[in-house]
């Protein structure tokens, strides 16, 4: 099991906030040791080339003020600061680098008023304030990129288990391909064809029941689908039901075709049909026709346990669908080549 994506970032989040608070309170304290002006912190990631935190903190009267700005790049910030025009600022200014690992790069900026001299006291005090400072940024540093790990790994998780997915439905729709090209090789009589490949199919679409009823002939084909053997039977109710269904529309397309209908809230299941369903264990029906030259030749529908928006296996049902199809057209070519070869 992985986590979800929301959760690592999160966890992303929090590291980066971390360390913004912990730098801004760690210069808090140093500047007003040293009773400077402004404090500037510049942390980048050589790696990936980015800026990881800019923080600046400029005292204003007994408060500090404090910018941050964690995904900025520092070349560009400094570019912008020479294009605003000389500023003629009495100031003094030192520069001290952060010892940080190698794949980073940090530095920090310490501005005085007017014309300063650190004390040999003062840099101690400096350099003994950073060591810590380095030692805990460091490990902020490290649960960052831990976080951003964690998240990659999940994200490469979640791919793995789509493509796993991916090949399994794949297996499918070749296995079920294979069954109905050999289905169809064997006959030639469009019932036991259709009722084969359901027969075909149906374990591979995870349905428990599955209907097919022929308008033509007038029967309905009924395949139960227990985890040991397939039941053929032929429903009455079910048959009852598909014959009503012409009767009031006809052989036309209907809007909600190839949808899932739940049971108990079916517009036109009828209260014995449903109750007869639910004794199945069945709470949703997939409907669909079978046509041929704008002609209806069967109607069915899949029966499921899970009342769900749409099955997994929709594409491998088309993909049935659409082979029946073609050997519609196949016998359909055949009948007129035998009419022709007839007149002949």
């Amino acid at each position: 099991m992985h986590r979800s994506d929301d959760t690592f970032l999160d966890l992303e989040g929090e590291a980066e906030s971390r360390l913004e608070k912990y730098s801004v309170r760690a210069l808090k304290q140093l500047g007003e040791q040293l009773g400077a002006k402004n404090l500037n912190l510049f942390i980048q990631d050589n790696d990936q080339e980015r800026s990881v935190l800019r923080a600046k903190l400029t005292r204003n009267q007994d408060a500090w003020e404090v910018e941050t700005d964690g995904p900025e790049n520092y070349r560009d910030w400094s570019v912008r600061r020479r294009r605003t025009g000389p500023v003629f600022v009495l100031k003094s200014q030192f520069c001290y680098y952060l010892d940080l690992p190698h794949s980073w790069f940090g530095m920090i900026h310490i501005e005085f008023p007017g014309i300063t001299f650190l004390s040999t006291q003062k840099n101690s005090l400096i350099r003994e304030a950073l060591r810590d400072f380095n030692k805990d940024v460091t490990i902020l540093l490290m649960d960052q990129i831990l976080a951003h790990l964690q998240s990659s790994l999940n994200q490469e998780k979640k791919a793995t288990e789509v493509l796993r997915q991916l090949v399994s439905n794949l297996s499918k729709e070749l296995y079920c391909l294979s069954s109905i090209t050999n289905v169809i090789g064997q006959s030639y009589n469009v019932e036991s064809v259709l009722t084969r490949v359901l027969e075909a199919i149906l374990p591979l679409l995870r349905a428990n029941l599955g209907v097919i009823y022929f308008p033509e002939t007038g029967q309905s084909v009924s395949l139960q689908s227990p985890k040991s053997n397939q039941k053929r039977t032929e429903d009455p109710w079910l048959r009852h039901y598909f014959e009503s269904k012409i009767r009031l529309y006809g052989e036309s397309p209907e809007r909600d075709s190839f949808k899932i209908q739940p049971v108990t809230s079916h517009p036109r299941f009828p209260i014995v049909l449903k109750a007869h369903l639910a004794s199945q264990g069945i709470e949703s029906v997939l409907e669909f026709s079978l046509r041929h030259h704008n002609g209806l030749i069967g109607l069915g529908f899949l029966g499921l346990r899970q009342n769900r928006g749409q099955p997994a296996d929709t594409r491998l049902l088309m993909t049935a669908l659409n082979m029946i199809g073609l050997f519609l057209e196949h016998i359909s070519l055949m009948g007129d080549l035998e009419r022709q070869v007839k007149l002949i």
